[in-house]
């Protein structure tokens, strides 16, 4: 038998999210987002699958880290706050008028 450490997967969801401060949670969002914005803007990077892999990655995590901030701050799911301003936004008349040239 052999003596090798067991690690146990570690989910990244939503709970998982709920263990950090408000602070961390804002920091998260903000360097995962820029991590992977660097790697898709990046000519070089940007080819690299493994590259792209790992910036999908955080940027799921920088996802996750905005939702649980949202929800913590407002006490509302943040899915719930996009579909009432979507919603407010179909009821307004804020759209450009334009004519179709038919």
């Amino acid at each position: 038998m052999s003596d090798k450490p067991s690690i146990k997967p570690t989910a990244i969801d939503d709970a998982y999210m709920e263990q950090f401060t408000n602070d961390q949670l804002a920091y998260m969002a903000w360097d995962k987002s820029e991590f992977s914005l660097g790697v898709y803007l990046d000519e070089e990077e940007s080819k690299c699958e493994d590259c792209t892999n790992d910036a999908r990655f955080e940027l799921m995590t920088a996802v996750l880290a905005s939702k649980a901030l949202i929800r913590r701050l407002t006490g509302v799911d943040p899915k719930t706050i996009r579909d009432r301003a979507f919603n407010k936004i179909l009821r307004s008349n804020c759209f450009p008028q334009w004519e179709t040239l038919q």
